[in-house]
């Protein structure tokens, strides 16, 4: 994850991050539910009540935590 704040959305994309974590939570999708707004934004895509993820924005983060975790330990 990059760090300092994640990117300040526009109100056009809070609106459509507010409508995908929407439609996870009606067909109880919960794995990205701690991800935030702008990482969603970049991982999920929504068409014709099809989810569509990302796998390489996706695993990259989870690689980029695990870095990270792995760092904090050795301290």
């Amino acid at each position: 994850m990059a760090r300092g704040r994640p990117k300040a959305l526009s109100s056009y994309e809070k609106v459509k991050a507010k409508k995908i974590r929407q439609f996870l939570l009606k067909n109880d999708i919960s794995r990205f539910d701690k991800m935030n707004d702008s990482a969603l934004l970049k991982t999920i895509r929504i068409s014709d009540e099809n989810v569509f993820v990302s796998l390489d924005h996706h695993d990259a983060v989870l690689e980029k935590i695990s870095q990270f975790v792995s760092e904090c330990k050795k301290s």
